[in-house]
């Protein structure tokens, strides 16, 4: 039975008074609709209050507190340790604005997830004419594995992948339209985050790649992997050509403390779980089997409108090899080089629907693989903050903190 928007949105808000999470699976269950998305964004303020602190945030959070609070804008601009944490517009702004209203640590976990949440929404949005109509189970199935592909809990980060999202958003808008000024205003994701200039550059030289032939690309990722394998550290290389890239970041202008880095990253690889953190290489490998299953079996072509987004695909991936000692660099820069893949599996898989139909159950089944990966792995992280009665039952009307809890691997509350 089919209600009125109104009726609808009645409905949300009195859920989301008394069972946020319950109001969170309705918006899940009708994600098509806009008051669902804005009612996931609202729900996404209601999990960034509560959860627990852990990343960055609980930092950028005392940075606030020390540097923001009580003190007018140009006493502010003019400190050097408010820039410590980058010279990115977005966190200067995000920490003035809220210092404003003396934001407590709640508020402050609220508002980043939000603001995530809408960039994340906005994102998801670019695949509206996708998604609108009636969509066979395999698309979505990877439409699932687009949005969970980036675990949740990165709003913590504050800058990066709430950044990374606007770039993402802009760079949809302009494969979807063809429009120049939007593959510009992908550049605005630089606000968020110096190192997001990456991506914009990376974006630029895709472009420019697409007046030369394709052999260009593929023997610029034949060099990424000899880079990548030989683990090549280009680091000094960027340090003496982009000065200003690392200015803000003193200590990784020191020598050794950059090898304590290098030995850091390259032991965390040996010792770190082979799940978690190979993941994203596993959606990688699957998207491309799938993908390689069409081209070959049902001789389907790069499709026209969409085959830059399969080419920033190759792109990012030859950059992230490339960073590929820096693990961080290189963590941010495979993922959302998949994220561009899962992109354009799920706008072939739509398109190209009818040509595989007969097979969609065993490639049903396949996908689904990837899938529960990325939906069941960051569950599973974070199990010990997710798995407690209040933020499944609880309410703004709540009074309780998590960051009290005694977990030993996050932040507590001062």
């Amino acid at each position: 039975m089919k209600i009125g928007q109104g009726k609808y949105i009645l409905i949300q808000i009195l859920l989301m008074a008394v069972s946020p999470i319950t109001s969170f699976a309705v918006s899940l269950r009708y994600y098509k609709s806009v008051v669902s998305q804005v009612f996931f964004v609202v729900f996404s303020f209601y999990f960034g209050y509560y959860y627990a602190f852990g990343y960055d945030i609980m930092n950028h959070y005392e940075d606030m507190m020390e540097y923001f609070v009580d003190r007018p804008l140009g006493d502010i601009l003019d400190d050097f340790r408010v820039f410590i944490a980058g010279f990115d517009a977005y966190h200067v702004t995000f920490k003035y604005v809220l210092s404003r209203f003396d934001a407590s640590m709640h508020l402050f976990g609220g508002m980043a997830a939000a603001i995530y949440a809408l960039f994340f929404v906005l994102f998801m949005r670019q695949f509206k004419q996708f998604y609108s109509g009636r969509m066979p189970l395999l698309c979505t199935i990877l439409f699932i594995t687009i949005a969970m592909l980036v675990e949740f809990y990165w709003y913590q980060g504050l800058r990066f992948w709430t950044g990374a999202f606007c770039f993402m958003t802009f760079y949809m808008k302009y494969i979807n339209t063809h429009k120049m000024r939007y593959l510009f205003l992908s550049s605005l994701a630089i606000l968020f985050h110096v190192n997001l200039s990456v991506l914009f550059l990376g974006a630029i030289a895709n472009y420019l790649l697409e007046f030369t032939k394709p052999l260009v690309r593929w023997i610029l990722l034949g060099v990424s992997f000899v880079y990548r394998f030989l683990e090549i550290d280009l680091m000094p290389f960027l340090r003496a050509q982009l000065p200003w890239l690392f200015s803000n970041r003193n200590e990784i202008m020191e020598d050794y403390i950059w090898k304590n880095a290098l030995e850091h990253w390259e032991k965390f690889r040996e010792e770190s779980n082979v799940v978690y953190d190979n993941k994203t290489g596993f959606v990688c490998t699957f998207m491309l089997g799938f993908l390689s299953y069409l081209f070959l079996r049902w001789k389907i072509k790069l499709e026209p409108h969409y085959k830059s987004l399969f080419f920033m695909f190759v792109t990012m991936y030859t950059i992230s090899n490339f960073g590929f000692v820096n693990w961080v660099f290189y963590d941010r820069m495979f993922k959302l080089a998949v994220l561009l893949l899962c992109s354009y599996t799920f706008i072939v898989s739509h398109i190209y629907y009818c040509r595989y139909r007969k097979r969609a159950v065993m490639l049903c089944l396949i996908m689904a693989i990837p899938m529960l990966l990325v939906v069941m792995v960051p569950l599973v992280q974070q199990r010990a903050m997710l798995l407690h009665p209040e933020l499944f039952f609880g309410n703004f009307f709540m009074d309780w903190d998590v960051n009290t809890r005694d977990y030993d691997y996050i932040w507590k509350s001062k």
